[in-house]
């Protein structure tokens, strides 16, 4: 099953999730699979300096956001 990931970035006024990456097709079976592999990004240090967050959408309906927590020594 297809999956598509935009990473966003938070605004500061409103809080808002604002693109800043195109949509990625992911390839997972379910949602958790999906988030397992973003969060595997975050984990390999190859998470996009810009994103604060990322959006999965599944079927042109978002499906889960995962927001990875950072070291703050990092």
């Amino acid at each position: 099953m297809s999956f598509y990931a935009t990473f966003v970035k938070f605004r500061a006024k409103d809080n808002r999730p604002v693109p800043v990456s195109l949509p990625v097709q992911l390839s997972a079976r379910t949602t958790g699979e999906a988030v397992t592999k973003l969060e595997q990004l975050r984990a390999a240090g190859r998470w996009p300096a810009l994103a604060d967050a990322v959006r999965l959408f599944k079927d042109g309906k978002e499906a889960d956001m995962f927001a990875p927590v950072f070291d703050a020594a990092a």
